[in-house]
């Protein structure tokens, strides 16, 4: 998959541009969190694990008033019952609509990762049967491989800051410049104890 790289791709026939649709998702502990916030400052809706039945009626009311959707993001990861299948799911379900998502997956070093989990004491979301964070973080990259497989862009995040998280997204996002009635802002923050989960 590759992104459209066509920052003002406008409908012929309205004149206004297409709906710009980013597809969150990566490793738990690798920064999604954030990633959402930070495409909350630029403007996106953000939806956050979607059952897969609703991929469809979504794409469908993205495809009727895209000027109410311009930016939209989805969020999906392992915490869905079978990631990769709805992840396919959202992919056919916006481009039958000529909506080319633009997919990013996040991940980190095991070692971040286990050290991020333990900071927080969040219990990985896959460590379903007592497994121990390091199992369920093997068992979440294999879960995923097809989508990282797939996506547009890739970051890591093991050695970022928040700030550097959203100059990467700032900079990879399909989305113009300029833009008539937007206006980026760019927003600064720091985090004390590192990428929050």
């Amino acid at each position: 998959m590759s992104s459209n790289g066509s920052g003002g791709n406008t409908s012929a026939s309205t004149g206004t541009s297409r709906p710009r649709v980013a597809i969150i998702s990566g490793l738990s502990g690798a920064g999604k969190t954030a990633a959402s916030k930070l495409l909350e400052d630029l403007g996106y809706r953000v939806i956050d694990n979607l059952p897969p039945e609703l991929l469809r009626n979504l794409a469908q009311l993205v495809a009727r008033d895209p000027a109410h959707f311009q930016r939209l993001a989805l969020v999906l990861d392992a915490r869905a019952v079978d990631a990769p299948v709805a992840f396919q799911e959202a992919v056919r379900a916006l481009s039958a609509r000529d909506i080319t998502p633009q997919v990013f997956f996040l991940e980190a070093r095991d070692d971040v990762l286990l050290r991020r989990f333990s900071e927080t004491r969040h219990r990985h979301p896959l460590d379903d049967a007592d497994l121990g964070v390091a199992a369920s973080i093997a068992r979440e990259r294999k879960l995923l491989r097809e989508i990282r497989e797939q996506a547009d862009v890739i970051i890591d995040t093991s050695d970022l800051s928040g700030r550097q998280l959203r100059e990467r997204l700032n900079g990879a996002l399909d989305v113009p410049a300029v833009s008539s009635g937007i206006v980026r802002q760019p927003i600064s923050f720091g985090y004390k104890h590192d990428m929050p989960l």
